[in-house]
């Protein structure tokens, strides 16, 4: 016996929110789901010519999950000519999940399996480390390092029920109910501060109305004499 699962394209959706106030930063986010599954199940027998049945089901699943993270930037100051900062936080995340039950068909042997939910719980506390170098006006390279722990418990089935020819078979579902480890990461990132200018006629637009301001008819009678046709048209 043997069988095979498909996770057909669902629809998801989802919300972020991020509040900042000094050193201390707030993100909230949310996101749901749909699925639909196809399971199918080839089963041996003596009881038919070719002696392979397949068993076919469908059905639907489900889920949303809100998260929450909460930081603290703390600067450290200038250390061999870069900025440093240390920044722990805390995130939170919760977890529904809802699989409909199902029955197969197309075979002497279809499996009944009843509905099941997902809960689950994750906390992850992390402390991070960046140290950012400045080159020239608008370049900025900042190097993180990460460490913290990480937890998750499950509060949903802890078994599926089943039955086959009538008779239950429920099993447990897989992994442990509490688990937690240490996690710990690092990594470049190359930031740039844009920089908006507009050419015409050779001259930035930007320095070209800060002057204006100041010699108003000098400028005006620079800007026609350098400009092409092109521009003087726009």
């Amino acid at each position: 016996m043997c069988g095979a699962q498909r996770v057909a394209p669902g629809a998801i959706q989802g919300a972020f929110a991020r509040w900042r106030s000094a050193q201390q930063f707030l993100q909230l986010a949310v996101q749901g789901g749909h699925s639909g599954n196809d399971t199918t199940r080839q089963i041996t027998t003596t009881w038919l010519a070719g002696g392979i049945e397949t068993a076919t089901a469908s059905f639907d699943g489900w889920y949303v999950s809100p998260e929450t993270h909460l930081g603290f930037h703390h600067a450290l100051g200038a250390w061999g000519g870069a900025t440093c900062a240390l920044t722990p936080s805390l995130r939170l995340r919760y977890l529904y999940a809802s699989f409909d039950g199902y029955t197969e068909s197309g075979s002497t042997a279809n499996l009944t399996v009843g509905t099941r939910t997902v809960q689950d719980f994750e906390e992850r506390g992390e402390l991070k480390f960046t140290r950012t170098q400045t080159f020239g006006s608008n370049v900025a390279i900042a190097t993180s390092l990460y460490g913290g722990v990480l937890a998750v418990q499950r509060l949903g089935d802890t078994t599926v029920d089943a039955a086959l020819l009538g008779q239950p078979i429920p099993f447990a579902t897989p992994g442990k109910d509490s688990v937690w480890g240490r996690l710990r990461r690092c990594g470049p990132r190359l930031a740039r501060r844009a920089r908006h200018r507009v050419r015409r006629g050779g001259i930035h637009r930007a320095v070209r109305r800060q002057q204006h301001r100041q010699r108003p008819r000098r400028i005006a009678r620079g800007v026609l004499r350098r400009a092409p046709p092109e521009a003087a048209d726009l």
